[in-house]
């Protein structure tokens, strides 16, 4: 199984990645996070296929390589509050996750994630958000993958 994670500005993010590879790894199933190049995302190939198209897979022939592919889309949302919180930034970030079967045996799945960070700039805001969904994908008990 190849996992991409992308921030909405299309970009890889392997931080997240490498939470999510952790959280899904086992004797089983082998994770990859580094089987597609970051030109992967910046090209929209991960958007198309996120979106629903299945026309990258067969041109891509990764039936031949991969079962499946993990992705997920991150979307993240700055508000400030500048009355009660003495201008502290609050970033609101959204995870999607797509189970994508390629070959094989695998079923379609899909996960959201979202969690709320704040700081006084929004690198830190992100990073706090970004802490809180890697727990929250820890210690998640509803996802598993059926192979």
């Amino acid at each position: 199984m190849a996992l991409v994670v992308a921030t909405q500005d299309g970009k890889p993010d392997s931080a997240m990645g490498t939470a999510l590879a952790s959280r899904f790894k086992s004797a089983a199933i082998n994770v990859s996070t580094s089987f597609f190049k970051p030109e992967f995302v910046s090209d929209n190939l991960f958007g198309t296929i996120f979106d629903g198209s299945t026309e990258v897979l067969n041109r891509l022939e990764l039936a031949h390589s991969l079962d499946a592919l993990l992705l997920a889309r991150e979307t993240v949302k700055f508000s400030r509050n500048p009355a009660a919180l003495d201008n502290v930034l609050t970033a609101n970030v959204q995870l999607q996750i797509q189970v994508v079967p390629v070959a094989g045996n695998v079923q379609s799945q899909s996960w959201a994630f979202t969690a709320n960070g704040a700081g006084f700039s929004q690198g830190e805001a992100l990073q706090m958000a970004k802490e809180r969904l890697i727990k929250q994908i820890a210690s998640d008990t509803t996802m598993s993958l059926g192979f």
